[in-house]
């Protein structure tokens, strides 16, 4: 099951619009998402569950609490444990990103 929490577009000065988007995922026991890789951001954190993480070749536990952040370059996948997976994405351009960091740092 997936669904949007927000979706944020930052207004005023910033050369364009940056989108953020939040989205919930639950995954039951076996399930997950299939290797990819994208072209923005994203940092995930895992809600309640468990499961492996598997990111460019390496396999990686997930655990209640644990926040994974990805580069677009990483090639991704999942499988969710026996209790199942939910997991809270945040995905967003780099380059909007770096744009609103350089305005709140100045």
């Amino acid at each position: 099951m997936t669904f949007p929490l927000l979706r944020i577009r930052w207004r005023g000065d910033h050369p364009h619009d940056a989108p953020l988007l939040l989205v919930c995922h639950t995954y039951r026991p076996g399930g997950g998402w299939g290797l990819h890789r994208h072209d923005f951001s994203e940092v995930f954190w895992v809600e309640s569950g468990d499961g492996v993480h598997g990111v460019n070749g390496d396999a990686h536990a997930l655990r209640e609490g644990d926040v994974v952040c990805l580069r677009p370059a990483d090639l991704h996948t999942s499988c969710a444990g026996r209790d199942g997976l939910t997991v809270v994405n945040a995905s967003f351009m780099p380059a909007d990103v770096a744009a609103l960091a350089r305005r709140i740092s100045t």
